[in-house]
């Protein structure tokens, strides 16, 4: 989409998701469980911008449409990610009320789903790692991130959903010491942000920052230096190119 507005004026990201979702409302106005999931998507990039405000006001508005349309799968999905949501803003009770309501649906007759099970238990990860009950996260996070792997969710074309289910179950095994288990699945997340082209967006700093940070915690200085010299060199080469 268009990253002016009027005047030329360059817009803010608010801005451009904003703009990004009334485009999804007018296109998909007749298939409301996509406006949901490209809603979701959107979300994610406020995460990183940390608009935690404007990221969950954009949540509730998807909540509220699932609700009027009586979508009970999409209803369970948001309710999941609100709950991540809300952790991350450490409004802990709201996100245990939250993924607890979906916990409560998934259980009625006919709406068991094996992928919403699965980000259930990586959102209660979350929540208990933000609150630093790392022993009780990590086997949520574990389950989460097998079932992923049964389910085949985390393939490159999968995105930001599985880099998310490492880096919940990397934090995880960090919590409780287990720094090297957890640096392989962050070698990946790295390694999957190089080979999209993302190194060179915000979502390039914080996957350096998780690397070199665990780097640390094993005393590997010199694969800190290492790591962080490739990726100022994959960014000198990417502004070449430009």
């Amino acid at each position: 989409s268009d990253s002016r507005g009027p005047g030329g004026r360059e817009l803010s990201q608010l801005e451009r998701i904003q703009m990004a979702k009334k485009v999804l409302e007018r296109r998909y106005r007749n298939e409301p469980w996509l406006i949901i999931e490209g809603i979701i998507n959107l979300s994610g990039k406020l995460t990183l911008t940390g608009d935690l405000k404007a990221e969950r006001s954009l949540l509730y508005e998807a909540r509220g449409l699932a609700i009027r349309e009586n979508l009970e799968r999409e209803r369970v999905l948001i309710d999941c990610v609100l709950g991540k949501a809300l952790a991350y803003a450490q409004v802990f009770d709201s996100a245990t009320a939250m993924i607890e309501e979906a916990r409560r649906a998934l259980a009625r007759p006919g709406l068991s789903d094996r992928e919403l099970e699965m980000w259930c238990n990586e959102a209660e990860a979350l929540n208990l790692i933000w609150q630093d009950r790392i022993d009780s996260a990590l086997p949520l996070a574990t389950r989460a991130f097998n079932a992923a792997v049964k389910e085949g969710r985390l393939m490159p074309s999968d995105g930001s959903s599985g880099r998310a289910l490492r880096a919940t179950l990397a934090t995880a095994l960090r919590g409780v010491g287990r720094t090297r288990e957890a640096l392989k699945y962050i070698y990946e997340i790295n390694a999957e942000l190089d080979s999209s082209g993302l190194m060179d967006t915000e979502l390039g700093p914080v996957g350096l920052s998780h690397l070199t940070s665990a780097l640390f915690e094993l005393g590997e200085f010199a694969a800190v230096d290492s790591a962080t010299t490739s990726y100022v060199r994959k960014l000198e080469a990417l502004h070449q190119d430009k």
